[in-house]
């Protein structure tokens, strides 16, 4: 989502311009901010900025882009209890506003463990998961993406996490034989990869096993 925001404030900010990234904590909020010093947008357009493939043709002709970023954006932001909202002035610039819930600190997570074991029972029970269930939490996950700076920042975010295995490609055709090779449970597709290859990245993979999403 940052990279998202950032991306915009550069591609649409002016010759020698200034991008700005700040956060603060609120309680059990963190709000982050992001601002540029680019063209703007106008008021009237500001309800139709996060919808799907609007594309704000006053604002951002000669740009390239699918319009689909921010709808996005703020779609994850919604699934993890999120907001954004943006100010813009055109001719001064725009700053795009979202915040989320923290994730509790190691230090609470440990409180609320030393409580729960200090809470009395009246039997000893075996509380593991049954191994089906251990089996589904693991998940494995393909990233297809020719952009090193984003298969670097992929791979910070997910591939510490114990519940899951992260493959990466760096093109469409290494993605296909991965895929073949893992059969994984999500693959996140550069959405630009189908137009750079011709075809679609999968058209290899219609005889085998399919994933069962990818993004």
């Amino acid at each position: 989502m940052i990279v998202n925001l950032l991306s915009n404030a550069i591609k649409y900010n002016r010759a020698h311009g200034t991008v700005r990234l700040g956060s603060t904590r609120a309680g059990d909020r963190l709000c982050c901010t992001v601002s540029d010093t680019g063209r703007g947008i106008a008021s009237e357009h500001l309800p139709r900025l996060f919808q799907p493939f609007e594309r704000l043709e006053s604002s951002y002709d000669g740009i390239e882009g699918s319009g689909v970023g921010l709808a996005l954006t703020r779609r994850l932001l919604e699934m993890m209890a999120g907001s954004i909202a943006v100010d813009s002035q055109v001719g001064v610039g725009s700053t795009f506003r979202f915040d989320l819930p923290l994730a509790p600190s190691p230090a609470e997570t440990a409180t609320g463990a030393t409580r729960s074991m200090a809470t009395p029972v009246a039997a000893v029970v075996d509380t593991a998961p049954p191994a089906a269930d251990r089996q589904r939490r693991w998940r494995r996950i393909l990233h297809v993406e020719d952009n090193p700076a984003n298969l670097k920042l992929v791979r910070r975010l997910l591939g510490e996490r114990p519940d899951v295995e992260l493959a990466d490609a760096g093109s469409g055709e290494l993605g296909v034989a991965l895929a073949r090779a893992t059969t994984p449970d999500l693959i996140l597709l550069d959405l630009n990869l189908r137009a750079r290859m011709g075809s679609p990245p999968w058209a290899g993979c219609r005889r085998t096993r399919q994933p069962r999403r990818y993004r």
